[in-house]
């Protein structure tokens, strides 16, 4: 019989899982139907109640179990890499850009992550569900960070202050996950090739091919420069055309006399 219960419980929690995921404005309508969950198990009403006793009791659970039942997989990165070098005969250019290009594609049709933003809509507030969500995106760090690493290893670099192979990470699952969401509504302002051209020029930048132990701010230096000494010229174009004129008409105004002044003058 405990058999039968948990067998139930799976097919009823994953039955929810596509209705929260495909469900789409009729979840807003109606919300979750037990009649339609059920019948999407392939169970009966009776057997839902007899599972989870109630309604609350399964949205609890549901909640709890969203990303998880969702979560793709992304194991395959590291053969993924591998083959990218070969078939780009070690052109790290080329090999960042199939890999990127990859995981723009995984990324943009995995329930996983219309599961997390469900999360984050619906169930906020749910300890266990953002926990799950939280481990979620450790698993795409540890992934991400070894991927990096690798990537980073085969160029024979270090990276520039204040990053790591961790925040790289976190960085790029940040900016492949916000593309992804954008495409989503407006496919047309996403090209498929955006995500890899970031990839290539945020790498381009923290990246230190000389092991330098440098900063960041070392690589924007020549730029930061020369927008300064163009703002210090424009500041000087900016003077009057008789300063020394200016200045005592001003102070003639605050003073309130022209007697003082009129030596001056």
């Amino acid at each position: 019989m405990a058999g039968v219960s948990s067998k139930s419980r799976d097919l009823l929690l994953r039955a929810g899982a596509a209705q929260v995921l495909e469900g789409g404005l009729a979840i807003l309508q109606s919300g979750l139907s037990v009649t339609d969950l059920a019948s999407r198990a392939g169970l009966s009403e009776k057997t839902f109640f007899k599972t989870f006793g109630s309604k609350e009791r399964y949205v609890d659970a549901l909640a709890a179990s969203l990303v998880g039942a969702a979560r793709p997989d992304v194991q395959n990165v590291d053969h993924l890499i591998e083959d990218a070098l070969v078939s780009s005969r070690g052109d790290i250019r080329r090999t960042v850009r199939a890999v990127c290009d990859s995981c723009f594609q995984e990324v943009g049709h995995a329930a996983a992550t219309r599961a997390g933003i469900a999360v984050l809509a619906l169930a906020s507030g749910h300890k266990e569900a953002m926990g799950s969500l939280k481990h979620a995106y450790g698993v795409y760090d540890s992934i991400g960070t070894r991927a990096y690493d690798a990537v980073i290893a085969r160029w024979g670099a270090s990276l520039r202050a204040p990053f790591s192979a961790q925040l790289v990470a976190v960085t790029l699952t940040a900016i492949v996950q916000g593309l992804v969401l954008r495409s989503l509504a407006d496919p047309d302002a996403v090209p498929d090739d955006l995500f890899g051209n970031v990839v290539i020029a945020l790498l381009s930048s923290v990246i230190d091919a000389n092991h330098g132990h440098e900063h960041i701010d070392d690589e924007a230096a020549p730029l930061a420069a020369e927008v300064m000494r163009v703002y210090k010229a424009s500041q000087v174009d900016c003077l009057p055309d008789d300063p020394r004129k200016d200045i005592i008409d001003a102070a003639r105004l605050e003073l309130g006399g022209t007697r003082i002044l009129s030596k001056y003058t």
